[in-house]
C-alpha cells in the first residue's frame, strides 16, 4: 500500500505543482546511440583516460551531482539539494563558471529539489538555480520508493511502466534516477563509471560526509531499515535481461555481480 500512496502522490504533485522552469519527459530526450554512460563521483573516475572521455562524447551521458567538478560536459546533467554550505557554494561556483564556457544538453533537478530550495538554509542554492539557471534548466517529478525488504523491489518494475514520462522513480540515492530514466528511455547499454559503492574517496579532494569507514558507501549500507542501493542495482540488472549494464572499473563494488566495460563490448 506504501507504493499506491507514494505513486498516488506523485501523480497530483505532477498536476498541482508548478514551477518556473521547462519540464522535462523521458520520451522528449533524443538519443544519439542505444548507450548511456552514467558518471558518478567514484575515485574510479581518475582511471578513465582522455581517450576514453572522447569515445564516450560519440554516446550518450548523463553524470550527477559533484561531476560538475569534472572538466567532462556530459549530454544530461542533474543535480540534488545540497544540504552541507561548503558544498553547496563550491557547486555554485563551479555551475557559474561551467555555463559561461559550455552549456549541457539539458540540465535537470526534481520537484522535490525545487522545494527544498524553499528552506532559508538553501537560499545561496536558489538564488543562483532561479537566477541563472532559470533558461537551462528542466525539472521532473520523484516518485519516493523507500524499500525495506529485497522482496519488495519486485514491485518496483510495474511503476517503470506505468509511471508518466515527468516522473522518475527514486531508490536510496539519485543513481537510481539515472537508471530509472535509462530503462524508460530504452537504452540498451548501460554502462556505470564513477559508481564504486566504497569509501574510497571520489576523483576529487573534497572530505565526504556520505563515506563512512567500513569501506562501503552510505547508501550501502541498511540504514533505519532500508536496502542497499546495491540491492536496487542487482534486481534491475537481473529483470531487465534485454539490457546490458557494465561497471566500467573492477574497483567498483557493483563488479561482484556485473561485468567489467571495455570497447570491444560495443
Amino acid at each position: 500500500m506504501g507504493y499506491i500512496k507514494r505513486y498516488i502522490q506523485s501523480l497530483i504533485a505532477s498536476v498541482f505543482r508548478k514551477y518556473r522552469f521547462k519540464k522535462f519527459r523521458v520520451s522528449e530526450y533524443q538519443k544519439k546511440s542505444d548507450t548511456l554512460f552514467i558518471l558518478g563521483t567514484g575515485n574510479s573516475v581518475n582511471d578513465i583516460t582522455k581517450e576514453d572521455f572522447e569515445k564516450i562524447k560519440n554516446y550518450d551521458s548523463f553524470s550527477i551531482n559533484f561531476f560538475i567538478l569534472h572538466e567532462f560536459l556530459t549530454d544530461i546533467y542533474m543535480f540534488e539539494y545540497i544540504r552541507d554550505t561548503e558544498r553547496m557554494l563550491l557547486w555554485i561556483e563551479t555551475m557559474r563558471e561551467k555555463i559561461k564556457r559550455d552549456m549541457f544538453r539539458y540540465i535537470l533537478t526534481s520537484n522535490l529539489t525545487l522545494e527544498k530550495l524553499k528552506l532559508p538554509q538553501y537560499y545561496p542554492m536558489r538564488k543562483f538555480v532561479y537566477g541563472r539557471l532559470k533558461d537551462n534548466l528542466a525539472y521532473y517529478y520523484v516518485m519516493l520508493a523507500s524499500c525495506r525488504t529485497v522482496k519488495s523491489l519486485k514491485y518496483l518494475n510495474l511503476f517503470h511502466r506505468i509511471l508518466p514520462a515527468n516522473i522518475m522513480l527514486h531508490v536510496r540515492g539519485s543513481l537510481s534516477v539515472a537508471l530509472s530514466f535509462a530503462i524508460r528511455r530504452k537504452f540498451k547499454n548501460i554502462v556505470l563509471c564513477g559508481i564504486d559503492l566504497d569509501d574510497a574517496g571520489n576523483f576529487f579532494e573534497f572530505s565526504d560526509s556520505f563515506q563512512v569507514s567500513t569501506g562501503v558507501h552510505k547508501t550501502s549500507l541498511p540504514i533505519g531499515g532500508l536496502s542497499p542501493i546495491d540491492e536496487y542495482v542487482k534486481f534491475v540488472v537481473r529483470h531487465y535481461v534485454d539490457i546490458k549494464f557494465y561497471v566500467w572499473s573492477p574497483k567498483s563494488k557493483l563488479s561482484k555481480v556485473i561485468e567489467v566495460f571495455n570497447w570491444n563490448k560495443l
